[in-house]
């Protein structure tokens, strides 16, 4: 489900969050989650990130080109890493962060990818999620760095770069996710991309802002 940012009643009791999942591929009935990161909206406190690591299942697949990608190898997942499985995952999630009638999901490619897994996941494991809104930052960059002379490419690390290079906004919380950015560049990694996500989801709602009251004016002119 998809919904608008604003004007919604159901964000009377609706409680968003940034969302990255790092996969074993890009088929959610195929290749297993290897990481959730949830980060609370608005919120530069550490203890409303979560980040789980999921233990490897048998019945999926996990490519050598993901491992190289997300840089978190099968020996991580069964040595170094505190894992959980999948279940006990979606059940904290569930019991501590999904509080609320309805919770709006915030990602890169969201639509097309991360919610794919969530609800396949889910389904899988026989948890019900709660009604979920997305909004896809990915799509908000298309149509609002839609010039190819701005950007070739609306990945999330060009899209990030691009706005550490040319901020719209300069609020305080905007400026903290900027210093986190820069400090380690570690794309692919969930936690720094759901920060990376963060900063942009702020700086396209501020363009999207602008060119609304632009065209609001310009109605009026007529």
């Amino acid at each position: 489900m998809k919904i608008s940012h604003k004007n919604s009643k159901e964000a009377i009791e609706n409680r968003s969050y940034v969302i990255d999942l790092e996969t074993g591929g890009l088929d959610p009935y195929k290749n297993g989650i290897v990481s959730l990161c949830l980060k609370r909206l608005g919120f530069n406190d550490p203890k409303e990130n979560n980040t789980f690591y999921i233990k490897p299942k048998k019945n999926k697949l996990y490519s050598y080109e993901a491992w190289k990608t997300n840089r978190i190898s099968l020996h991580d997942l069964t040595n170094n890493k505190v894992t959980n499985s999948l279940r006990v995952a979606l059940d904290y999630i569930l019991l501590n962060l999904f509080t609320t009638k309805t919770i709006t999901l915030i990602g890169h490619n969201i639509d097309n990818f991360d919610i794919k897994f969530l609800y396949q996941g889910a389904r899988e494991e026989n948890v019900t999620l709660p009604p979920i809104f997305t909004i896809d930052t990915m799509a908000l960059a298309k149509r609002h760095l839609k010039d190819p002379k701005i950007l070739k490419s609306v990945s999330l690390e060009t899209v990030t770069n691009y706005f550490l290079e040319n901020p719209v906004i300069y609020d305080e919380k905007t400026n903290q996710l900027r210093q986190k950015l820069v400090e380690k560049t570690n794309f692919h990694d969930a936690e720094y991309d759901v920060v990376a996500c963060e900063f942009i989801y702020h700086n396209l709602i501020k363009l999207e802002t602008a060119e609304e009251e632009k065209e609001g004016k310009g109605g009026l002119e007529k």
